[in-house]
């Protein structure tokens, strides 16, 4: 499906042991997890081991074969869908990526030789799915060397290639080669004489690292036609990308040219890391313009194209910085995703008439091949040249005075831009400033309200306290009241009881008087009894009514003493209850007191912090503001001179025109 992100497919190759490498002994480093594994471990002896995960990793024993089908053979499938595919070899000097993408070209009886490489292979399988089918195939062959396009499929080899933007409709920015030779070919064998063609224009040279060591990047693209039944064209692009491979200048013994070369090779190297490490990090600008290799490579690295990586590595010790980098890269890699899409099909018509506008200027462009050995013309037409010269001439000096105005508006604009940059780092200065204050100021609000509700929270836990308390004395008042009316009342029982019983006694020791008297009467008793009697009697009548006022006047005391009591018990009850209503009162008071006086905090913090959050979106208003005037003032700047540019190409371009239909 379109649209759908797809991480890239990375592969490592390692390659045995070369014929040096195997003489000298080199210790092996390099294990992997069988012959088509996904893991490659990295082994030294004073170093712990370190594992890398891959999609693929081959070992050493894996063939050719094996590798293609793996890598290729799926892309080829989707090549033929109308996708555009790459597949590069990246890794050090030496360690086979040229095997890997062109391997033995020889063919017998129309068979491949069993170490062909991918190229080859690739070749074979798409005439093979292509029996049956209306198509075309087409490839094309460059190199890149020392940062210059060369076509090595053309005649001309000091032709210089360019590289330019496809703007048609559709084309989703993708790059196109300038005076490139596109040749059809109809079988694999022409495609592999072409290839061998090719290669053997490739700047190659020996090298301590290697004895074939390519000194350029090459891409051999294959380009399909099919005629789909609806009457409409269908195209799949596969590149298949050979990397000249880094190396260290002191170990590769590269001496002049060939050290300018390997310079040359590791700076494009680098660039292409960059470009994967911003791709990886997700980074607003990807630095695809900072060679050809990686502006080639730009649609097959997070752009619309399925893009597969075979890393090679050497598996000896002695290339273990390389390794590692050659490892580090790919896995990184992992994390690139592109957006593969299908090529939009063309109608038939629409094809053939490109091609007859293809073909005309070609056909111009041979006709002035064959007439540039000299040029004629009248002296009408010469003169008319010079006039134009002159024209031109004048309308370069005006240019060049608006030119001069221009700048100086320019930098004006300049000078004016810095010190609205200056601005905007004072305000956000400020603005830093105003947000620090502002989180102090939290701060201490913070601490305050805190303080506050503690406050709240000691006061409430005092008043209850208090509350607890008073209620606790009040129950206990009113326990000890009413437990001494209750001795007194008990008291005050059983002295009744007393006098009761003394009274008592005292009217039985009367009667018995009153019968002693009566016995005296009957003359039982003498005189002196009678007197005896008679003092007895006047004495009990003293105290029978000595006795009669006591109980009267002790009956006549008790309600007083016990309502004054009581009197006195209920005014200390009602003391109690005054004392703890006003102590009630001033608890509550103090209570009140403090909780208006935290609501006036709070009110105040409130105040304080509606000021701050004015203060801070002022200051964030204005800090905007500036910036959409310097941005303004940025675009309407590019906007002009973009404009006086435009008019300038264009009045060029149109004298330039003029003159060149006039010759």
């Amino acid at each position: 499906m379109d649209d759908i992100n797809t991480a890239i497919y990375v592969t490592v190759r390692c390659r045995s042991r070369n014929e040096r490498e195997a003489e000298e002994d080199r210790a092996v480093i390099l294990r992997t997890d069988g012959v088509k594994g996904k893991t490659v471990e990295v082994s030294i002896a004073s170093l712990p081991s370190k594992n890398h995960s891959f999609d693929r990793v081959f070992s050493s024993s894996a063939d050719q074969r094996m590798v293609y089908e793996d890598t290729v053979l799926p892309m080829v499938g989707e090549m033929l869908l109308a996708y555009n595919c790459t597949a590069f070899a990246y890794g050090q000097t030496g360690t086979g990526k040229t095997y890997t993408m062109s391997g033995d070209m020889a063919e017998e009886f129309g068979l491949l030789a069993d170490n062909a490489g991918i190229i080859p292979r690739a070749l074979y399988t798409i005439f093979e799915k292509l029996k049956e089918a209306d198509s075309s195939v087409k490839c094309s062959f460059i190199e890149i060397y020392n940062e210059e396009l060369r076509d090595l499929l053309s005649d001309d080899s000091g032709t210089k290639l360019q590289l330019f933007e496809n703007e048609r409709k559709g084309a989703n920015g993708s790059i196109l080669v300038k005076g490139i030779e596109e040749t059809y070919i109809r079988s694999p064998s022409a495609g592999i004489k072409l290839l061998e063609m090719g290669s053997l224009k490739r700047q190659v040279a020996a090298t301590n690292c290697n004895d074939l060591s390519s000194r350029s990047h090459t891409i051999f693209t294959i380009n399909v036609l099919t005629k789909t039944s609806e009457g409409c064209v269908i195209s799949g692009k596969l590149n298949l990308v050979d990397l000249a491979g880094g190396e260290n200048i002191q170990r590769s013994g590269a001496e002049n040219k060939r050290a300018v070369e390997a310079g040359q090779i590791n700076k494009r190297l680098l660039t292409l890391g960059r470009v994967m490490n911003a791709l990886v990090d997700k980074a607003s600008h990807v630095p695809y313009r900072e060679s050809k290799l990686t502006r080639l490579l730009q649609d097959s690295l997070g752009g619309r194209t399925k893009t597969c990586i075979i890393a090679t590595i050497s598996p000896c010790q002695s290339s273990l910085e390389e390794t590692l980098s050659t490892l580090d890269y790919a896995f990184r890699a992992k994390n690139i995703y592109n957006k593969p899409q299908v090529n939009a099909p063309v109608r038939q018509d629409k094809l053939l008439s490109e091609l007859a506008t293809e073909i005309e200027k070609l056909k111009g462009n041979l006709s002035a091949t064959r007439q540039r050995n000299g040029v004629y013309m009248t002296p009408e037409t010469y003169e008319e040249m010079m006039r134009e010269n002159d024209s031109l001439r004048n309308i370069n000096r005006e240019q060049n005075e608006k030119i001069q105005v221009l700048e100086s508006g320019l930098q004006r604009k300049g000078e004016e831009l810095l010190a609205l940059t200056g601005q905007l780092r004072r305000l956000e200065h400020d603005n830093r400033e105003t947000h620090s204050e502002l989180s102090r100021v939290n701060d201490v609000l913070n601490k305050v309200q805190s303080a506050c509700q503690c406050s709240v929270t000691e006061v409430s836990d005092i008043a209850e306290k208090v509350e607890r308390q008073i209620k606790s004395f009040q129950t206990q008042q009113t326990k000890l009241f009413q437990d001494f009316s209750a001795n007194v009342n008990s008291f005050l029982e059983n002295e009744m009881v007393v006098v009761q019983k003394n009274q008592s006694l005292l009217h039985d020791t009367l009667r018995n008087f009153e019968r002693v008297e009566e016995s005296s009467r009957t003359g039982l008793l003498n005189d002196d009894r009678k007197e005896a009697f008679n003092e007895l009697r006047h004495f009990s009548n003293q105290v029978r009514m000595a006795t009669r006022e006591s109980v009267n006047e002790l009956s006549q005391a008790i309600p007083r003493i016990s309502e004054r009591l009581q009197d006195g018990l209920l005014i200390c009850h009602n003391q109690f209850a005054l004392a703890h209503n006003a102590l009630d009162k001033d608890v509550q008071s103090i209570i009140e007191m403090m909780l208006k006086h935290v609501e006036e905090q709070n009110i105040e913090i409130s105040k304080l912090q509606l000021q701050l959050r004015d203060a801070n979106s002022r200051m964030v208003d204005m800090n905007y503001k500036t910036s959409l005037d310097v941005a303004q003032l940025l675009e309407e700047e590019r906007a002009s001179a973009e404009t006086d540019r435009q008019k300038f190409l264009s009045q060029i371009g149109a004298l330039y025109d003029s003159s060149f239909q006039q010759r």
